[in-house]
């Protein structure tokens, strides 16, 4: 069994963090640690009976029942927002690039879909490799057989997908093995395996379908099982590929299905309706449903309200703006078809608080999947006819007359008169009126986008899109014979030196990739993180008698596969360098960590600490030589911590050396840089961007200039002081020009920001610097100036909300001030995310947080040591810091933070 060991807590607390796969074999969801042991000769077995194995089975089909994200919600993003038929229909970066075709490598969408589909061949692999190796004697060997053939079916699905997105790909039949030191030559390319061909995964494909097909269950009416029927629908859509394109094998395998008795249901609205009471879906394991994932009232199909609203929770999750947008186009097909009967099916308008594509009066979305209780069908009878009748016109002696029966028959079911004579006497009309058929029958069911490609209709389709659908995104990338099929995701590249990028994909396109989306490797994950929880920033030569310390030297020089800082709380280690290295041994240890490089999380942006006036002044009280060896340690990835996240003032915090913001003299004319800026934290930010060029630097205001300040938003009378008031809403928009000014201001200084909260601590008004602003009023000013202005003046800055406690300083009408905030969709398209400290309430506020807006990030931008939290107590603090705030905000979606100096650290 492929089962990775880590000694030592340190490295294993930080793997679990890392996003490291070795993209062969990712544990299936079955913990390989909880099953397995040795036969009755001692020999060593993956399963010791049939109940392990049943296990394994039964999670098969619960990966199956929970694969929405990537099998149905990305897939569908894939075929009909790549297509003709839809808009990405929100602003994420990680959507857009569909609607523009402008996907490349550092998409996060590819990147979780390779590691979840490898994830879902591990979990059948573990079933077609070990089954016949299972010692018990009660496990009959016709239900082996069977539950072979299905993992077969599930394999073989899988991997059609795959083939049909990346073409050519690593096709992974078996469990990788244990590697030794004798055998690592041999087994080191089943870990790192290179791209097989796409004739030869669609080989492997038709091989696990034809074999399932003698043991697999027969149809019993339960459409959610993997049964021959499914291997026969499946084969029929295999052939009709170009790699082993045989058309008569596709009407072979439609006919035994009609023979089976599958076909079209009576009524169209049978396949996706409600019932007349609406609370369930009106009828599942339809005559022409094949294979359906279904749900029932609390299971879990949450597909429903990211494409719009949930039937049976009407408002649930309704306050943004919803994935997969109808087009345009796709309207005025069926219009042009007077096709009401499948359109009013597929696309419904609501009123809704956002108007990306359409008036927010009457905005269009995908309706297939309108409740939690609707099954998601993945194979149905009208797609397999439509395919047969494909086959009839593009045969060699074409059957037009027995094409268009079929077509007709799809057509009069929605209320569609038969095609005309003029269309069935010519192939080439034939075929046309079958892409327009599928088109109109499956929309939004994620076929429309692979339809193109087998037709190599991509091109003449999606290049003269715009033109025909103004409403559209414009297209940045041209559509070329190269874009059939997608990028490898470049993580998997940069793991795996024997897998090469799909030709066509521009080379410059992906290296831009690997720079705005920042992976972090697992070195610099764990240094960050060592780093952040341990270290906190004092800045003084060495005392008088004691001995240098020699500059650290190259990380490479360190041996083992993780390299390790290790402190412990009697600092007999104090920033020990050392390292780790995998094992694949039986370990006792009670710290021993077994990890699933198959899952993944969110994407880090880094980890690093605040930099502030005051410590850039001590900075430069030292000499440079200390100066720049410190700097290194601290901000190196090659000899140092490889902190890679800055968090600096706009203006004065409560660390500066005086107060002050950039404009304290009314009128923007007036706005400049401060000397705390020019002579301090300007000079000790070129210093570290010499060493890291990467670093990413956030920004945070403590105040507004007071000429901006008013008492409270009902009287707004002048208030002259650094504490507390709120900023006059007539300012808003020249405060939204101070924060593009300093933005400027620092790119002018070859500093560039990538982020910016609107205010630090907004609920806090007894700062030594500070402003309150409540969520409505963070909410009217990023909406009606802050964004507006960012967004006109071309800068990329991130914008996040909040910036405070978890417990929202226990103001009632603050709770859930992100969540407020994002309900208003024309301002939080804006905002990246969400900040937060935790100076009170519990860090599983973050969790519920992504659980309500999983579309926006979390960062963590502060904490610090000081009396208030026994600060000078290494013993306390670096376990505590560890788990609050190192683990504790990464394992709650935080995609990295800053940690504040310490009272003492000035």
């Amino acid at each position: 069994m492929k089962i990775k060991y880590i000694t030592g807590i340190l490295a294993a607390c930080i793997m679990l963090l890392s996003a490291c796969s070795l993209h062969y074999d990712p544990l299936s969801d079955y913990s390989d640690v909880t099953v397995g042991g040795s036969d009755e000769s001692g020999e060593g077995v993956a399963y010791k009976n049939r109940a392990e194995m049943l296990s394994q089975y039964e999670n098969m089909y619960t990966r199956m029942r929970d694969n929405q994200e990537h099998w149905c919600l990305d897939l569908l993003l894939l075929a009909e927002c790549h297509s003709d038929n839809a808009y990405a229909g929100t602003t994420g970066a990680e959507v857009v690039p569909f609607e523009t075709n402008t996907i490349d490598g550092g998409n996060s969408v590819l990147e979780r879909d390779w590691e979840r589909y490898l994830t879902d061949i591990a979990t059948a692999n573990r079933i077609i490799c070990y089954i016949d190796e299972v010692p018990d004697a009660t496990f009959p060997q016709s239900e082996r057989e069977q539950w072979k053939a299905e993992a077969k079916i599930y394999r073989a699905m899988i991997l059609f997908t795959m083939a049909r997105i990346w073409g050519d790909f690593p096709v992974i039949t078996e469990v990788g093995e244990d590697i030794t030191s004798e055998n690592i030559e041999a087994v080191y390319p089943q870990y790192f395996p290179q791209r097989n061909t796409e004739e030869e995964a669609y080989e492997q494909i038709e091989k696990d379908l034809l074999e399932a097909l003698t043991y697999a269950p027969d149809n019993t009416g339960d459409k959610t099982r993997l049964s021959k029927s499914v291997a026969r629908a499946l084969l029929a859509k295999v052939y009709a590929e170009k790699p082993i394109r045989d058309y008569s094998k596709v009407v072979k395998y439609c006919d035994e299905l009609t023979a089976e008795g599958f076909r079209l249901t009576d009524n169209y609205d049978d396949l996706f309706g409600m019932n007349a009471e609406g609370t369930d879906v009106k009828m599942r394991n339809t005559v022409e449903s094949i294979l359906e994932i279904q749900y029932t009232s609390g299971s879990g199909n949450w597909v429903a309200w990211m494409f719009g609203r949930d039937l049976i929770d009407w408002d649930y999750q309704f306050s943004w703006a919803k994935w997969v947008t109808p087009s345009r186009d796709l309207v005025r097909a069926f219009d042009s078809a007077g096709d009401e009967i499948r359109k009013n099916e597929a696309i419904v308008y609501y009123d809704c608080n956002w108007s990306n594509y359409y008036p927010s009066n009457n905005y269009a979305f995908t309706y297939k999947y309108r409740s939690g209780v609707n099954s998601i069908i993945k194979l149905r009878m009208a797609d397999i006819l439509l395919l047969k009748a494909e086959a009839l016109i593009l045969q060699d002696a074409p059957d037009l007359a027995g094409a268009a029966s079929i077509i007709n028959s799809v057509r009069n079911r929605a209320g569609l008169g038969n095609l005309p004579a003029s269309v069935t006497g010519s192939k080439e009309n034939m075929l046309d009126a079958l892409l327009t058929e599928r088109r109109l029958e499956l929309a939004l069911e994620g076929e429309r986008w692979f339809d193109l490609c087998r037709h190599d209709k991509v091109e003449e389709v999606m290049n003269d899109l715009n033109r025909r659908d103004t409403g559209r995104l414009p297209l940045v990338n041209p559509y070329t014979e190269y874009s059939y099929r997608l990028p490898i995701p470049q993580l998997v590249l940069d793991e795996n030196d024997n897998l090469v990028q799909i030709r066509g994909i521009n080379q410059k396109s992906m290296n831009n990739c690997m720079k705005t989306t920042q992976i972090m490797n697992i070195r610099n994950i764990f240094l960050a993180m060592t780093a952040w929880a341990f270290v906190s920033v004092a800045c003084g030569n060495d005392s008088p008698g004691e001995t240098p310390v020699p500059e650290w030297e190259s990380w490479e020089t360190i041996a083992g596969d993780v390299k390790v800082l290790v402190t412990t709380n009697n600092r007999i280690q104090d920033l020990l360098r050392t390292g780790v290295s995998y094992n694949t041994r039986d370990n006792l240890s009670p710290n021993c960590i077994t990890l699933d490089p198959g899952t993944e999380y969110q994407t880090m942006d880094g980890f690093g600490a605040a930099v502030t006036g005051s410590s850039c002044y001590n900075l430069l009280q030292m000499s440079q030589e200390d100066r720049t060896r410190f700097l290194r340690e601290t901000f190196s990835h090659e000899t140092g911590l490889g902190y890679s996240y800055i968090r600096i003032a706009i203006g004065c915090s409560d660390f500066s050396l005086s107060e002050y913001t950039c404009c304290d003299e009314e009128g923007m004319e007036n706005f400049a840089l401060q000397s705390e800026e020019k002579e301090y934290v300007i000079p000790v930010l070129k210093e570290i961007l010499a060493i890291n060029p990467e670093i990413r630097i956030m920004g945070s205001p403590w105040t507004c200039p007071k000429w901006m300040k008013v008492n409270n938003l009902e009287d707004l009378e002048p208030f002259d002081s650094w504490t507390d008031g709120h900023l006059n809403p007539a300012y808003y928009d020249e405060y939204a020009t101070y924060f593009v000014k300093w933005i400027q201001a620092f790119q002018n200084e070859g500093i560039s920001i990538y982020s910016i909260t609107p205010q630090n601590e907004p609920l806090n008004p007894g700062n030594s610097a500070s402003l309150l602003m409540y969520w409505q009023e963070q909410q009217d000013f990023v909406r009606d100036a802050l964004g507006p202005k960012i967004k006109s003046a071309g800068l990329s800055t991130k914008i996040y909300a909040f910036d405070h406690n978890y417990n929202y300083d226990g103001m009632s009408d603050q709770a859930n001030y992100p969540i407020k905030l994002f309900a208003d969709e024309d301002a939080a398209q804006y905002f990246a995310g969400t900040a937060y400290h935790n100076y009170g309430g519990n860090r599983s506020e973050l969790n519920k947080i992504h659980n309500l807006r999983p579309d926006k990030e979390l960062v963590f931008t502060e904490t610090s040591i000081g009396t208030w939290n026994d600060g000078r107590n290494l013993n306390t603090r670096l376990i505590e810091d560890m788990e609050e705030v190192a683990l504790g905000t990464v394992n709650n979606w935080c995609r990295g933070g800053d940690r504040m100096e310490s009272d003492a650290g000035q």
